[in-house]
């Protein structure tokens, strides 16, 4: 009798810790799928700068895989979704091997590419974790997800030793590793957070969130000020509705950000900051 209940236990486990993690990804409909594990929306399809006309085949090089993500709208029957970014990675030195505890190699769930190939997909890489080769490892499995290539995705982190290189995910072997940005590799977009449609038309709150993201860069002083005055000016335009004064803000925003790239400003940095200001002017020109 004990046996047959330790038996029915250990059942009741294994089927509840599988059932969990296969419910882990939720098809909310219109091509948005939800990780309530992590918390993330991810776009059902895994190519959609191409499948959308954005990019004849989808394999850009980083920069232009971040503007994408950042600039990103997308529309279905219920509303638009803004505020897309690319997958994130544990940055950290080199360190190639197999036991998922690296920061490149094979089976390494702590990227947000690693976790969807590993475990919502449950695919295998092409190593165990001791490094023995596995018979018909990769990507086998797709989930809900359509036009999952079988090649490199781009994450949005950047090799802090070496920035003119990021990180990247194989879904076609499972292995993680860093590549020069000037590559050609595929994008992925992501959203924090379950996504509600949402008016993606310029608020103020978009200025403010730069003003934010600008503050906690602990800037030198004097370029610091610079910049918050600039974005605070261009919300007293909007709120006036002087929308080209506003905009002319953001411009000379934008320009300051340039000047100051790879010297105050780190480039990533630099780069968000000035893909979210012209989206912003973008917007109010199709106000």
């Amino acid at each position: 009798m004990k046996k047959l209940l330790v038996l029915l236990c250990v059942m009741l486990f294994f089927f509840g810790i599988t059932g969990i993690a296969n419910a882990a990804l939720i098809d909310k409909g219109g091509g948005l799928i939800y990780d309530d594990v992590k918390g993330l929306t991810w776009l059902q399809d895994a190519n959609y700068a191409r499948t959308s006309g954005y990019h004849p085949n989808g394999r850009m090089t980083w920069d232009e895989a971040v503007t994408w993500a950042y600039t990103l709208t997308y529309y279905d029957k219920r509303g638009t979704w803004c505020d897309w970014r690319l997958p994130t990675t544990v940055d950290g030195p080199f360190d190639h091997g197999y036991d998922g505890t690296t920061t490149a190699g094979w089976n390494i769930i702590s990227s947000e590419l690693g976790y969807m190939y590993y475990d919502n997909l449950g695919n295998r890489g092409v190593y165990d974790t001791s490094g023995v080769p596995i018979p018909g490892g990769g990507l086998t499995n797709t989930g809900p997800f359509t036009n999952v290539q079988g090649d490199y995705y781009w994450s949005e982190t950047e090799y802090a030793s070496r920035p003119i290189q990021a990180w990247v995910f194989n879904f076609g072997h499972g292995g993680q590793n860093i590549i020069g940005k000037a590559n050609h590799s595929y994008a992925w977009a992501v959203h924090d957070g379950e996504v509600p449609p949402v008016d993606c038309k310029v608020k103020t709150i978009n200025i403010q969130n730069l003003i934010k993201y600008v503050e906690s860069l602990d800037l030198e002083g004097v370029l610091e000020l610079s910049l918050i005055s600039k974005l605070r000016n261009a919300i007293k335009s909007f709120e006036k509705k002087q929308y080209k004064a506003a905009i002319n803000k953001l411009t000379d925003f934008i320009k300051e950000v340039e000047a100051q790239q790879d010297k105050q400003i780190p480039r990533k940095d630099a780069s968000f900051l000035i893909t979210k200001a012209q989206t912003i002017i973008d917007l109010i020109l199709k106000s």
